[in-house]
């Protein structure tokens, strides 16, 4: 499989097309709800990290919440984000 980018400003861009196009029309809703709150957790921690490079407290916090999110929403939609 082709390396995927994520664009932090692009929510569709953390998105897994081939397992979201066997999604319903009510789950593919509520994956690109998930993927704009992800993705806006993941711009925070990008921020935060070019700012000094370490894995401040907060950083680590946050990609802590982007695993759990990640994980709880995939129980239910299957692997459909690249993260």
């Amino acid at each position: 499989m082709e390396a995927q980018k994520i664009n932090l400003y692009t929510p569709s861009s953390l998105i897994n097309l081939p397992v979201y196009n066997n999604l319903s029309m009510e789950q593919k809703g509520k994956v690109d709800f998930d993927a704009v709150n992800l993705l806006t957790t993941v711009r925070n921690i990008y921020n935060l990290w070019s700012v000094d490079h370490r894995p401040t407290f907060q950083i680590q916090n946050m990609v802590q919440q982007v695993r759990l999110l990640k994980e709880r929403l995939e129980q239910i939609s299957g692997d459909v984000y690249v993260l």
